[in-house]
């Protein structure tokens, strides 16, 4: 299959939470709810946090970046079925490995 290159970005109806009405979320419901809920528990408000996917020789790597906390968790895995199961797992079992996110770097002879 040949990729084709887009002129233009195209842009789909907005909504409120599009993520928690997709067929993933039977399979995956952790994992759906982290990515989509606006709101704690308590109701505090929540910054949406993201998840990017990205393939290294011979894996697949995963990073949940949870903006509100500023945290990172990273996972690999040898499939996307493989990787998404491991990511639901270790949200049910709070066993992801959670790191303070880099906030980004100075470069040499910039003031902030």
């Amino acid at each position: 299959m040949a990729l084709k290159k887009r002129d233009q970005a195209v842009e789909g109806p907005g909504g409120d939470n599009p993520v928690t009405q997709c067929r993933l979320a039977e399979r995956l419901p952790l994992l759906i709810e982290w990515l989509g809920s606006a709101r704690y528990e308590d109701g505090s408000i929540r910054v949406l946090p993201s998840m990017t996917i990205f393939v290294e020789p011979g894996c697949l790597k995963a990073c949940l970046n949870d903006r509100d906390q500023s945290l990172v968790a990273f996972l690999s895995a040898g499939s996307l079925t493989g990787l998404l199961d491991a990511l639901e797992a270790g949200l049910a079992e709070d066993s992801l490995d959670w790191r303070v996110a880099n906030q980004g770097y100075k470069k040499k002879g910039k003031a902030t």
